[in-house]
């Protein structure tokens, strides 16, 4: 570990020891490709936990992971699908997983107004959940990094987030329950991207589904399922991976969302989205 994520991890602690109640953990995954037929999206995810729990989960997924170091993109590619469905599955009965999406991408300028959109939703649903504190996985550009700081100023200010929230960037190095959001977020990308099904489902119904999406605003509706979608076995010998009954996402963006929106636990974002989408224009347009 390096020196400055000891003294990150050493500034968190000090932070947890002065906390009561949950802590939730952030991180992102999305897809912006040139390539025609890989739709864009962008999801946030918020895993809850309680402050009392933090050491015990933090230690058992250490020993899942076998080391101090996770990523489940590399674990993965490596094949470790055993380790990835035990991190799974111990996800789903400690901590509650919170997913706030968005489809309306349509450049790279939009793809930093579907950050922000979804940070915002997210931290808003976090707090109305009891999160008082959220510790979020900081970018490597010292740059962005502050572009995130400066939204949840402004976001504060404007009444979108309480002023009460204490919001921290963080890093795995330091913090390893930056894990938990990690390995959902993966989940949920392997549904939507890849059409598997099989990794979203060991989280079983221990998450919220929130549609940000303020091009495509509607109410979700009730789900009548808990997950999304029968299987059937696909992929490689071995490998016990599955496909969703969903149609491809190949067809179109507006399939990306129908796969977001077939989930259970929908609920609706605590704020409008176009509001939220007219306070990001008015505040950080170039």
């Amino acid at each position: 570990m390096r020196i400055d994520a000891h003294v990150l991890e050493a500034h968190l602690a000090s932070i947890y020891s002065r906390h009561n109640g949950p802590v939730s953990f952030v991180d992102e995954t999305y897809r912006f490709s040139s390539h025609p037929n890989e739709w864009p999206f962008y999801v946030m995810t918020g895993s809850t936990v309680r402050v009392e729990d933090l050491a015990k989960v933090r230690n058992d997924i250490g020993q899942i992971a076998g080391g101090n170091f996770w990523h489940t993109t590399d674990a993965f590619q490596e094949r470790r699908h055993g380790d990835i469905r035990a991190l799974l599955r111990y996800i789903a009965g400690t901590s509650s997983q919170t997913y706030v999406f968005t489809s309306d991408i349509k450049d790279a300028r939009s793809l930093e107004d579907a950050r922000r959109q979804c940070f915002l939703q997210l931290l808003a649903d976090l707090a109305s959940q009891g999160s008082g504190l959220i510790v979020f996985e900081k970018r490597r550009d010292r740059v962005q990094t502050n572009l995130d700081v400066s939204l949840i100023q402004a976001a504060k200010k404007e009444g979108l987030i309480s002023r009460d929230i204490r919001v921290v960037p963080g890093t795995p190095a330091a913090e390893s329950l930056l894990w938990l959001p990690d390995a959902g977020s993966w989940a949920l990308r392997r549904l939507i991207a890849a059409d598997e099904s099989s990794w979203f489902r060991l989280l079983k119904d221990e998450y919220r589904a929130i549609d940000a999406s303020p091009e495509k605003e509607k109410k979700p509706e009730p789900a009548a399922a808990k997950g999304p979608g029968s299987e059937a076995p696909v992929g490689h010998k071995g490998e016990g991976e599955s496909r969703s009954s969903l149609q491809s996402i190949t067809q179109g963006p507006d399939n990306v969302q129908s796969i977001f929106r077939s989930l259970g636990n929908q609920l609706s974002p605590k704020h409008s989205p176009h509001a939220v989408q007219s306070f990001i224009r008015e505040n950080f347009s170039r």
